[in-house]
């Protein structure tokens, strides 16, 4: 599994850049707020896709994180949340509409 830490694109901006790292997720969990993780599924037509989890070391409501403009880790375009969260540390989940396209 891949994570990417989230770091802010200008000072307290709401606007999350991902960033390539190769460090485990605990450690990534030590050293940043907000990550992502790479969820591999299957579409309806069966086809493996590519979604991303968002996760807060700190607990968020929907309202917190729906806030959050999320750069795509492949491409930097903006991500869409397509999945609910599981729990106030693991959010939603997002998809590129631009990778999704490829």
């Amino acid at each position: 599994m891949n994570c990417y830490p989230l770091k802010n694109v200008k000072s307290s901006s709401t606007l999350k850049r991902s960033t390539h790292t190769f460090n485990t997720e605990e450690f990534i969990r030590r050293y940043n707020d907000l990550y992502l993780t790479d969820e591999l599924i299957y579409n309806n037509e069966g086809k493996l896709i590519r979604r991303y989890r968002l996760h807060a070391v700190k607990p968020h409501s929907m309202e917190d994180y729906l806030a959050y403009d999320i750069m795509c880790p492949k491409c930097s375009q903006l991500l869409k949340v397509v999945g609910r969260p599981i729990d106030y540390n693991d959010l939603g989940l997002y998809r590129c509409p631009v990778c999704d396209k490829k």
